[in-house]
């Protein structure tokens, strides 16, 4: 938390975002409900990193045509950061429009796109092969 901290994200504990990896082989009758925005059927994964790119959590396999505010209304780590005592007492200070501190309690999570620039990207470890396409 201390990197996001010195990034200006005081509270997070990481970034999520969704990402749809291409599925060639999908059944046909199945293709409207995986296709989504991206314009092909793929199945969507959401991902948990922390400040150093290590892979806290990842959610199972969603349809492609779900969006991301659907994929984490069902997402069981980030209802775990919402209820858990470990992430809802956390105590820590932010400032006001005029500069007055004042604590707040919990955790929050930077989403869609909110790595930290000068840090790697995320690495699921190779397990994306060469012949999926991912797009974000």
């Amino acid at each position: 938390m201390e990197a996001y901290d010195l990034l200006g994200f005081t509270g997070a504990i990481g970034s999520t975002d969704v990402t749809h990896i291409r599925w060639a082989c999908c059944p046909y009758s199945w293709a409207r409900q995986y296709t989504g925005k991206e314009g092909f059927p793929s199945i969507a994964y959401q991902a948990i990193v922390n400040d150093t790119g290590l892979v806290l959590a990842v959610t199972k396999g969603f349809a492609g045509a779900m969006n991301d505010k659907t994929i984490i209304r069902y997402d069981t780590a980030v209802a775990k950061i919402r209820r858990d005592p470990v992430y809802t007492e956390k105590v820590y200070t932010l400032f006001d429009k005029n500069g007055q501190p004042f604590e707040r309690e919990g955790n929050n999570s930077i989403v869609d796109n909110g790595y930290n620039k000068f840090q790697r990207r995320p690495s699921f470890g190779g397990c994306l092969n060469r012949n999926r396409s991912v797009a974000e």
